[in-house]
């Protein structure tokens, strides 16, 4: 992970008075979207995303634009900004992303679900595909037949963090082994961190519920990798370690 921040650094350092500037678009989103994540607040990963996102449509890097667009607002919404404002931003930007990146497209659709029924809404953000899509569902499969593996990624840990909200903690579980089958949840990732949070607080529950050895295993892991991420960026995990350590004084 140092390692990681070091070179970033210098590429960004690099890059100050590089030409041309499209390549500085696609520097500063590669590096806070992928690496600044583990060092600094998320709400800092948000707001540079967004200056990214401002310099690509100024250059014409309008692809790229898209991807900052798209994550800036993910991470707002994973931070805890609030959810009118998410809501309103997802769909004022929502033909603007179809018109440049159908795949960001789809990501904000999957966050704009979520939003919804976080807020008891319904924004019908299918629409924007004409017919053509009409549920996650299509979404997943339109993401499997396109090898899109981060889009069905993210389809299935909206499916997971949905369940869990509705208490529905067995779906919660059937979801978390589906994403965990996936080869690209190996990488980590923003998601990451918010799934091995929530799938930390669903095992800590279901092992109070059943009493059973292995949920309390996935609980004592999770702890194990929040405490390994909180040496890198506190502001961004601890209040989640703190949480989790109570479920499992909690469950003792």
């Amino acid at each position: 992970y140092l390692r990681g921040k070091f070179w970033a650094n210098v590429a960004l350092e690099m890059l100050k008075n590089s030409r041309p500037i499209s390549a500085t678009v696609q520097v500063n989103f590669t590096v806070n979207a992928y690496i600044m994540t583990w060092f600094v607040p998320m709400r800092e990963s948000s707001r540079k995303l967004f200056e990214t996102y401002r310099l690509g449509m100024k250059v014409g890097d309008f692809t790229m634009s898209m991807y900052a667009l798209g994550l800036s607002l993910r991470y707002a919404l994973l931070e805890g900004e609030n959810l009118s404002l998410i809501s309103r931003s997802l769909k004022e930007n929502l033909k603007k992303m179809m018109k440049y990146s159908t795949v960001c497209a789809k990501l904000a659709v999957l966050d704009l679900i979520i939003v919804d029924e976080l807020r008891g809404a319904e924004s019908e953000p299918f629409a924007i595909f004409q017919g053509q899509l009409t549920n996650d569902s299509d979404l997943i499969n339109d993401a499997i037949a396109s090898s899109n593996a981060n889009n069905v990624e993210c389809a299935h840990f909206r499916r997971f963090y949905s369940a869990f909200w509705r208490a529905d903690y067995i779906q919660a579980e059937a979801s978390s082994q589906v994403l965990l089958s996936l080869p690209s949840s190996k990488r980590p990732k923003l998601i990451s961190i918010y799934f091995y949070f929530f799938r930390g607080l669903l095992a800590f529950r279901r092992y109070r519920e059943n009493n059973s050895e292995e949920q309390l295993r996935i609980g004592i892991e999770t702890i194990c990798k929040l405490e390994f991420w909180s040496q890198y960026a506190p502001s961004n995990f601890e209040n989640k370690l703190f949480l989790l350590n109570a479920e499992q004084y909690a469950s003792l």
